[in-house]
Parts: structure tokens; C-alpha cells; sequence
């Protein structure tokens, strides 16, 4: 197994793994964005 992957793995069965996680990448809350028509269009007839 590559060094980086159990380093990896050791580190996420860690106690406190999704804190620190939370710490380095937080999550913040942006405005919603409006979606273009052209693009709800797009969306629409790709699914029909």
C-alpha cells in the first residue's frame, strides 16, 4: 500500500477526523445564484 494512502486512511479512523477536517476546509454559506434561462433550457431538453 502507497506511504501517502495509510497515512491517509490512519488519518480519517482518527478520533476528531471531521473536526479537523472542518477546521482546515470550513463551510460557508453563499448567496443562492440564479441559474440562466439558456441554461434551464439546456438542462430541460437534455433530459426529455
Amino acid at each position: 500500500m502507497n506511504e501517502w494512502v495509510r497515512k491517509s486512511i490512519e488519518a480519517a479512523n482518527a478520533p476528531g477526523y471531521l473536526d479537523r477536517l472542518h477546521e482546515v476546509y470550513p463551510v460557508t454559506r453563499e448567496a443562492a445564484r440564479e441559474i440562466p434561462l439558456e441554461i434551464k433550457e439546456d438542462l430541460r431538453d437534455a433530459y426529455r
